[in-house]
């Protein structure tokens, strides 16, 4: 029992240190590329210049907004979302850094699982049909909440653009990328006023859709802890090799 206490304590070490020296080591290699594809080239004159998050949340962007207006790089600037609080670099770290390690949990025993389900023999297929699941889920979900994001969208857009034209309208309904290619062509504050309208609307129906994509995802895990759970590994397929001197490794009970 304690050398297999022990084996297993020398397992885990070794696979946190791997762990730790891995994201170390991507988070130097992710740096270092992010610096070298940084591409710079001459502005050109612009209709508008947008500046996200808003003023009121990164100063530094408002701060080189004002020196292109100043430099005739276009003739308005446009603040997205000025009265509200913004995301600090670390925190965005940290959530992605989160997503990552919580899909890692996730994902690894969800497809040890599937393949330890069947006979050696048939492993390649339940791998296979594993990967085919998980594509053809995340494509049908991408519909899904991509179709109830532009429904959200369209409803709050709906009646909010009296004073554009009906065409303009239409299209502006239609998606975001619409509306900003429209706003970019009225003039005077009837496009800066389209974009902030057409933003605020997207921002509060991707918000909504995540929601629903949560609320799925809990639905998911309670169906799972109460019809899919761990069962007894059959017998023989947990033991493992025998040692060097005809000790079992797998622990036996005490009587």
């Amino acid at each position: 029992m304690n050398r297999w206490t022990n084996i297993s304590r020398a397992r885990t070490w070794r696979l946190l240190t791997i762990l730790v020296v891995a994201v170390g080591f991507w988070t130097l290699v992710a740096w270092f590329a992010a610096r070298h594809l940084v591409v710079s080239a001459p502005l050109q004159r612009a209709d508008a210049i947008i500046v996200l998050s808003g003023s009121a949340c990164l100063l530094e962007r408002t701060k080189v907004a004002g020196d292109l207006y100043s430099s005739k790089v276009a003739s308005r600037v446009v603040l997205t979302n000025d009265n509200l609080q913004g995301t600090g670099a670390i925190t965005l770290a940290l959530w992605f850094f989160g997503l990552a390690l919580a899909m890692g949990w996730v994902m690894a025993p969800a497809t040890s699982a599937v393949v330890g389900a069947v006979p050696a023999a048939k492993s390649g297929i339940a791998s296979a049909t594993n990967t085919v699941a998980r594509m053809v889920s995340g494509a049908l979900g991408v519909a899904v909440i991509g179709s109830l994001v532009s429904s959200l969208y369209s409803n709050d857009v709906d009646g909010s653009l009296v004073g554009l034209p009906a065409r303009a309208q239409v299209g502006a309904e239609d998606s975001i990328g619409a509306a900003s290619t429209i706003a970019a062509q009225l003039p005077g504050d009837a496009g800066s006023s389209l974009l902030a309208t057409a933003g605020d609307a997207f921002t509060q129906a991707m918000g909504n859709g995540l929601l629903v994509a949560a609320a799925l995802a809990a639905v998911t895990a309670v169906v799972v802890l109460r019809f899919l759970r761990a069962r007894e590994p059959a017998e023989g397929v947990a033991s493992l090799v025998a040692g060097q001197d005809g000790e079992s490794l797998n622990p036996q009970p005490q009587s």
